[in-house]
């Protein structure tokens, strides 16, 4: 699975599309590392944490944790 943590304005479903990596990928260090780009890269956060779970049926969930960019 994918997931993000503190997103306030932007829903889950719109920042997984803009992802190289899907649910079901084999994971792997450069799908990780392109898909920090691409969130870094869309200027809405000011900090990004990736981590990996595990969930109730053993499969592994990729963890964004976000802060969003505060609009003054």
């Amino acid at each position: 699975g994918i997931e993000f943590r503190g997103l306030r304005r932007v829903p889950q479903d719109t920042m997984r599309a803009a992802l190289h990596s899907k649910v079901g990928d084999i994971l792997d260090q450069e799908s990780l590392r392109q898909d920090f780009q691409a969130l870094w890269n869309s200027k809405r956060f000011d900090d990004i944490q990736v981590k990996t779970e595990t969930d109730a049926r053993g499969g592994l969930v990729v963890v964004f944790i976000v802060k969003e960019i505060q609009i003054r």
